[in-house]
């Protein structure tokens, strides 16, 4: 059996003992690469590209023992810890920048198309290509930013949706993607090519993103990770407040108003909303304080030129996370609005009326699952038609504002049960173009 495999019977029994020992030599190497790549940081003037592929390429190979030596051995053996809060914080806040890149180039510029890298030095300047991978990177980073909070499930499909629009017209062979396209034109770049490792990336990526938009109709459209995801823009935006403190100068605000509408929103987002009604209220309060954040940080951006970009762009980002998911409920459960305001007391004033209300509520309450929308909807409509046919007729003023706040509840749950199938829909068609692609690729011709 290990002959057929090509491995022998002492070389599984040496792969138990995991002993890095036998990768000395190649520790030695990356040692050596890491003093290059020290060299090459301090150098001055030019450097040859080729040492600094060589320096690559010696610090990967004194990695691989170690990586070989952890993936050979069985999970419960890795000893891997939990990170602490200031490393996840660390590097949650490297995530967000990170996605920072496919919110400012994903745009209508490069055809909802990644664009392959950005240079910086000495001027900004973006390669207008990409490639199935680069293409497959984004579906997934889209995938991580709605589970991390930065954007919505209706943003995740927005996005989807432009993307897949734009791969529908590229030319292709044999159903797969060549490996470079112009991102402004979408004609294929020479020499035209089909690469296995791209092909397969992307395959890879589409399945996943397409078991994503399964999930998400089972998943509610506001979760624990909603205000996580705002307020790690916020970090970023008080960490650029901090950096500029010193160097932002205005004649018509003062660093006290910077610093209250950021704590504001940091106060808020200290909260823990349950309910429908309790998220309403709350993005609500959130979306106004972002806007009077953005207001300062724009005076800032007006008055001090660059040196407030980054503050301005954050502030930006918060703002654009939190409409995002208010978008979201919106959408799905726009009644939240309607109960966070008062109830109507003829609602309660009746212990037998009252506990039928309460019944209603507890539909309501949930922030709700799209794919469970209509049954919601059948519930809570059986009550409130029930409650409307009690008031018709009445005469009376309040019991007439009774029902008119009951119709506007009831219009509510029906919008919201609507769009709440609508974007179950949208997700269904994206997972079978992703799911439809994979299928028409023909990859017997790369083997």
């Amino acid at each position: 059996r290990n002959g057929r495999s090509g491995i022998r019977g002492r070389d599984v029994e040496a792969a138990k003992r995991a002993d890095c020992t036998a990768h000395r030599p190649q520790q030695r190497l990356g040692l050596v690469g890491a003093r290059v790549a020290d060299a090459v940081k301090v150098a001055d003037g030019d450097v040859d590209p080729v040492v600094v592929v060589a320096t690559a390429g010696l610090v990967g190979l004194g990695h691989q023992p170690r990586d070989r030596l952890l993936e050979a051995r069985p999970l419960g053996e890795r000893g891997l810890e939990e990170l602490d809060s200031e490393s996840r914080a660390a590097l949650r806040r490297l995530a967000r920048r990170t996605w920072g890149y496919f919110e400012e180039f994903v745009d209508e510029d490069n055809s909802w198309l990644p664009p392959d890298n950005l240079q910086t030095d000495p001027e900004g300047v973006v390669a207008h290509r990409t490639s199935p991978t680069n293409v497959g990177m984004y579906l997934i980073s889209t995938v991580a930013a709605r589970d991390f909070g930065w954007i919505g499930t209706g943003e995740l499909a927005t996005r989807f949706e432009r993307t897949f629009a734009t791969l529908d017209g590229l030319e292709r062979h044999s159903g797969h993607l060549y490996n470079w396209y112009d991102t402004r034109t979408l004609l294929p770049l020479e020499p035209r090519y089909v690469s296995t490792v791209d092909s397969g990336n992307l395959a890879g990526h589409l399945l996943t993103a397409a078991q994503a938009c399964r999930e998400l109709t089972r998943r509610p459209v506001l979760d624990g990770a909603t205000l996580e995801g705002i307020g790690d823009a916020l970090v970023l935006a008080r960490e650029a407040a901090r950096a500029t403190a010193e160097r932002l100068r205005s004649a018509t605000i003062s660093r006290h108003d910077l610093d209250e509408s950021l704590q504001t929103l940091a106060e808020a987002l200290a909260e823990a909303p349950v309910t429908s009604a309790e998220w309403a209220s709350l993005l609500k309060r959130m979306e106004g304080a972002a806007e009077t954040l953005l207001d300062v940080a724009e005076v800032l951006a007006e008055e001090n030129g660059e040196e407030a970009f980054e503050l301005m762009t954050w502030a930006g980002r918060v703002a654009d996370a939190i409409a995002s998911h208010r978008r979201d409920l919106r959408a799905v459960a726009s009644w939240g609005e309607i109960l966070a305001d008062d109830v109507p007391a003829w609602l309660t004033a009746d212990p037998a009326r009252g506990e039928r209300w309460e019944g209603v509520a507890e539909v309501l309450d949930p922030v709700p699952v799209p794919a469970r929308a209509a049954a919601v909807r059948r519930t809570a409509e059986i009550q409130l038609d029930a409650f409307e046919k009690e008031l018709e007729g009445s005469g009376d003023f309040e019991l007439e504002a009774a029902r008119r706040w009951i119709g506007s509840l009831r219009a509510a749950v029906r919008s919201g049960a609507d769009s709440a199938a609508e974007l179950v829909e949208r997700l269904r068609a994206l997972v079978a173009r992703a799911d439809g692609w994979v299928e028409e690729t023909d990859f017997r011709l790369l083997y």
